[in-house]
């Protein structure tokens, strides 16, 4: 059986734990670096009293899946049918505590949800052998680096379902635009509405995964989500930009990252009040000086504002 060959499907499920039945015609995803557990939770021992030595035997609790992979960050692509047409990763995010909105021939945005979040069937198949996760529900963070493509890296957890033989499916990923490298010309950078010179920029929403393993509760829940990050950037006169006092001062600093530059391919990422953190380093690439500065992802009083991500 060979590892290359694999196919994963993700879908949106209609009611929690059903299974959406994703096909390989319309919810393929292409993905990187996939790893995956097929059978995690807990074991607990019988601890018997016995007249000899020896292993006790264990029992299964909690039982789920867990899985992880990265997917490029990219818009819907030059082929969609307009700028609001969702991304082909768009039910991944959603089933990580967001929200989708569509405004109609303008963009498509996600943003923090607290309440009615969604669940995601996912398919698994590895080379004739198929994994599923029901009612999943996932972190992500994502990650642009200068000179190299820009991705989500995701994690999920599902409720178990017995591993099964099923034919490899024939799958269609065009609805996946090609990414784009992160540099000069592909990439823009805010700090405060100033632009920087960027060598890297994070943001991890920090989803606290837990299985909810109760009597009348089968669920896989998103705690909460304290959202974090930092920015890898060159060096100015404070009189310019002033990290270190915006840490002392606990002065809100709005982000902004810009990735595209052809309308359908265009994904821009907000954090509209990062508060600058005290663990600012000082370091050098080229014998230019560089600051990597953390931040928290705010949310305002009206709350699941803590940043946006807007394919246009």
């Amino acid at each position: 059986m060979f590892w290359p060959k694999k196919a994963i499907l993700a879908k949106i499920e209609s009611a929690y734990g059903t299974d959406a039945v994703p096909i390989g015609g319309a919810n393929a995803m292409i993905v990187t670096e996939f790893r995956i557990t097929p059978i995690a939770g807990d074991q607990v021992s019988r601890n018997l009293e016995r007249p000899y030595l020896g292993a006790q035997e264990e029992l299964l609790t909690g039982q789920h899946v867990e899985c992880s992979f990265k997917v490029e960050i990219a818009g819907a692509g030059a082929g969609a049918a307009g700028p609001d047409t969702p991304p082909a990763w768009g039910p991944l995010v959603r089933a990580c505590a967001h929200a989708e909105t569509i405004t109609a021939d303008t963009s498509v945005a996600y943003t923090p949800i607290s309440d009615g979040l969604e669940s995601v069937t996912i398919y698994t198949n590895l080379d004739g052998i198929q994994h599923k996760l029901l009612g999943a529900r996932g972190t992500f963070s994502v990650q642009f680096t200068a000179k190299e493509l820009p991705y989500f890296s995701f994690t999920y957890r599902g409720l178990l379902v017995a591993p099964t033989a099923v034919a490899l499916p024939t799958v269609d990923t065009t609805a996946f635009a090609t990414p784009l490298i992160v540099n000069d010309a592909n990439t823009d950078f805010l700090v405060a509405a100033s632009a920087r010179i960027m060598r890297s920029f994070s943001l991890d929403m920090s989803g606290q995964l837990a299985g909810r393993f109760l009597v009348g509760q089968e669920e896989i829940i998103i705690g909460d989500r304290p959202g974090s990050g930092q920015m890898v950037i060159s060096a100015v006169p404070l009189a310019t930009y002033n990290p270190f006092a915006a840490a002392l001062a606990r002065t809100p600093t709005a982000l902004q990252l810009v990735h595209g530059t052809v309308a359908q391919n265009i994904v821009t990422i907000d954090v509209g009040q990062g508060q600058i953190r005290k663990d600012i380093q000082i370091g050098q690439t080229d014998n230019i000086t560089e600051w990597t500065v953390p931040y928290l992802a705010l949310p305002t009083d009206a709350g699941n504002d803590d940043w946006s991500i807007t394919c246009t």
